[in-house]
């Protein structure tokens, strides 16, 4: 009885020096937040697929002069700000309920614009890229999306069209002025900050940029077709400055995760832990900046899908599931080694229709309006048959190849649904053996059911699509991560 008293005492006298540890750490953190007037995030990070630079029919290479398209500071900084965007209306959405669209763009746009600038004001971040090591090669025609933007291009030769980067380098280096971020979301939010309001303000602005750049690279890359796995990328290496305890954590995950292992369920735990660490960075930093700008803001879960594209936590998920389809991110590995041409061939046939056909078991040449193939983005007609009416729209289904090597090629997709699409379903026609709007064609599953047609049924089947042709080309699913 005499050694279970002093186990006690001594469990509280360890409680106690642990809470007094926290709280002068945290004093410490916050004297060393209010002397910051500047942060740097270094992002070292190496192409593990090919990338084409510039637009989706642009030529990145003149022959005649000599000219090499780079990878530019603008199209990292947009795809930056894109995730910045999806951060701030997954959280928005997901944790305060707004559904309404214009109420949502106008609060999204309001952080955005100071934090990343607008066409009236510099933002606080200072983005730039610089290329350390980078080839050229040539394309494969086999793959679907770049033998696509050959068509109708009379005025370059196929060579210049087909340059591809490979075997690339470069550093990505983010410079946030935070007393500069402070002083103009006080102006424009009307704030009276304390100083200690000022220091975990600090906090999360580096917390967010930390976890926005790696996030941004990982999930959507850089130049064309990169929502087909093209421009994939990896961090080698992470630094910020000043330091903080839980980025230098995600830049020691970083470094195990650029590592090779033998072990395909290893790569896949590594590759879950990662995407579970920055999503919840990302989504807790926002979260902060969202009630230091928004105080009136109650927490609330949406009654709706979301009007555009949204990032959500796996802890924001768990109270949404109802809402599933909003992000998801679902791991695939296969053990075996792949060819980067081979895989982006595979990933591309993954969206084709006369693939969908041999999965369910559909003839080649029977009518193919009930397999919704326009979700998986860019809907196009040849010789007056196919869609039409069609607007250049973001891929709800996106591919990511996060690792490759001799026995081991692991990918991500991802997928979004929004009310985006039930606008495109509205106004999308094709033409085959009848001419209707997609809204009006029934919905064929893998299993060779025939739906009726919703926009909601229409994503789930070309999800399924998708899943099962991957897993009849030797994948398996490393389980969902969001």
């Amino acid at each position: 009885m005499m050694h279970e008293k002093t186990q006690q005492a001594l469990d509280k006298e360890l409680e106690s020096l642990k809470r007094d540890s926290d709280r002068l750490l945290q004093g410490l953190l916050r004297a060393r937040l209010q002397k910051w007037g500047e942060g740097r995030i270094a992002i070292k990070f190496k192409l593990i697929m090919p990338a084409r630079q510039g637009g989706y029919n642009a030529a990145q290479m003149s022959q005649q002069l000599q000219f090499f398209e780079s990878v530019r500071d603008s199209a990292i900084k947009g795809v930056i700000r894109f995730t910045l965007r999806a951060l701030l209306a997954g959280v928005l959405w997901g944790s305060y309920g707004i559904c309404d669209q214009d109420e949502l763009e106008r609060r999204v746009s309001r952080v955005t614009s100071v934090l990343m600038g607008s066409t009236r004001a510099t933002g606080v971040a200072q983005i730039s890229v610089d290329v350390l090591s980078l080839t050229y090669a040539r394309g494969n025609q086999r793959i679907p999306r770049l033998r696509l933007s050959t068509m109708g291009q009379p005025s370059f030769r196929q060579t210049e069209l087909l340059t591809l980067i490979e075997n690339a380098e470069f550093e990505l280096t983010i410079n946030v002025d935070l007393e500069q971020a402070v002083r103009a979301l006080s102006r424009a939010f009307s704030l009276s900050l304390s100083e200690t309001d000022v220091s975990a303000l600090k906090r999360n602005i580096m917390r967010l940029f930390a976890a926005c750049g790696p996030l941004a690279l990982v999930l959507f890359g850089f130049g064309a077709i990169a929502r087909r796995g093209f421009a994939s990328c990896m961090v080698t290496e992470f630094t910020v400055e000043p330091s903080i305890d839980e980025l230098n954590e995600l830049a020691e995950m970083f470094r195990v995760f650029a590592s090779q292992t033998a072990d395909p369920d290893k790569e896949v735990r590594k590759a879950r832990n990662i995407l579970n660490t920055l999503l919840e960075l990302a989504c807790s930093s926002v979260n902060e900046i969202v009630k230091t700008c928004y105080p009136e803001l109650q927490p609330r879960n949406p009654y709706a899908y979301p009007p555009c594209y949204v990032i959500v936590s796996p802890s924001i998920k768990q109270g949404i599931r109802r809402f599933d389809e909003a992000f998801m991110l679902e791991l695939w590995v296969s053990r075996t080694r792949w060819h980067p041409m081979n895989l982006l061939a595979l990933i591309g046939e993954a969206t084709l229709k006369q693939q969908w056909k041999r999965l369910a078991g559909i003839p080649i040449q029977s009518p193919g309006g009930t397999l919704h193939t326009w979700v998986c983005g860019l809907p196009r007609s040849v010789g007056g048959r196919g869609y039409l009416n069609v607007r250049r729209f973001p891929s709800p289904i996106l591919f990511r190849v996060l690792k490759l090597s001799h026995n081991l090629a692991l990918l991500i997709v991802a997928g979004w649904f929004n009310e985006e699409l039930k606008q495109v379903a509205g106004r999308l026609t094709h033409v085959g053996a009848t001419r209707k709007r997609v809204n009006q064609y029934d919905v064929t599953t893998p299993q060779k059911q025939l739906l009726k047609f919703s926009p909601l049924t229409a994503f789930r089947a070309a999800w399924q699509f998708v899943s099962e042709y991957f897993i009849r080309q030797g994948f398996t699913s490393g389980g969902r991560v969001v």
